[in-house]
């Protein structure tokens, strides 16, 4: 058992069973990339916007929640599904395009969640309207923000396109209307530390977040970050120091927060290898066990008598 709140802990406390993520490209772009993707985005962005292997082929949604759903059932046995729009911003688009996706997809199969991911200038208030019409005492919503630093002149650097004031405002709208939401966030960006990243983690804590997402970050080539590596402009994230920071905040963790992921698995992109040194998923992730059990221990109780 992790020392924390897992997506595989979460969905068994709250649905007393395993639960199948079913990644979907709904075919959205963002504001970034402009309306056919082919703009350059963020500097760390990927053009394959890490679809899953078991998209191949599918021509549309349905298609691609029914090669999934055979894939994990065939495979993992799962019984119960997330349905997970998950490639560029999947509320970037007009609110009745918007609801004939979400409602084309939710139709496949009877899904414990609904989560979209997406970016925090993409969430009025006429889209959380519609993703608050989603939720039942059946079906959860959860919204993905990438939040990636809570530094705005982090976010100039990399061209994110919007400011610190979005995700606030974003979080604010989502509050208001009973919806849980996940913050990703970023390790290595270019000019921040372990102190950046803590703060952010700290930041997106004090905002109301429910979940939380943690990457260190990979130099996919193809990137303008993956270039300014070929010229020497930047040096590749050290797994011990991403993996010294992540245990500092997990220790700090409050334990209703789910932590969804921790590590930005080299095992699910297919193409050249990545620059610097990468660990396994299974390596960082007991690493990163042992870690968080020894700075607990080191952690002097506090109470009064």
């Amino acid at each position: 058992m992790l020392p924390w709140l897992d997506a595989r802990t979460y969905y068994r406390n709250r649905w007393g069973s395993d639960v199948g993520r079913i990644g979907v490209d709904g075919g959205f772009s963002c504001p970034n990339r402009g309306p056919n993707r082919s703009d350059p985005g963020c500097t760390f962005c990927s053009e394959n916007a890490n679809r899953p292997p078991y998209q191949a082929g599918a021509k549309n949604v349905p298609q691609q929640v029914q090669q999934a759903r055979e894939f994990l059932t065939s495979r993992y046995g799962y019984e119960h599904f997330s349905l997970y729009f998950q490639a560029f911003s999947s509320t970037w688009a007009p609110v009745d395009r918007l609801r004939q996706l979400y409602d084309e997809a939710l139709s496949c199969a009877p899904f414990v969640d609904l989560t979209v991911g997406t970016r925090p200038d993409c969430v009025p208030d006429e889209v959380a309207d519609l993703l608050a019409g989603y939720q039942t005492p059946e079906r959860e919503v959860w919204v993905e923000l990438g939040l990636q630093s809570c530094h705005d002149s982090t976010l100039a650097r990399v061209r994110r396109g919007h400011d610190v004031q979005a995700f606030r405002d974003a979080a604010a709208r989502l509050r208001r209307r009973g919806l849980r939401f996940t913050a990703h966030i970023l390790y290595g960006l270019p000019g921040e530390g372990t102190a950046e990243f803590l703060e952010t983690v700290r930041y997106a804590l004090a905002e109301g977040v429910s979940g939380l997402k943690f990457h260190d970050l990979m130099l996919v080539p193809g990137t303008p970050l993956h270039r300014d590596w070929q010229q020497g402009l930047i040096s590749p994230v050290d797994p011990q120091a991403y993996l010294d920071a992540v245990a500092q905040a997990v220790v700090e963790l409050p334990p209703q927060i789910v932590l969804w992921r921790v590590y930005s698995d080299p095992e699910d992109r297919k193409g050249p290898p990545l620059p610097g040194q990468r660990w396994s998923k299974n390596r960082f992730l007991n690493l990163l066990r042992d870690e968080v059990a020894r700075r607990r221990d080191q952690t002097p109780a506090t109470g009064v008598n």
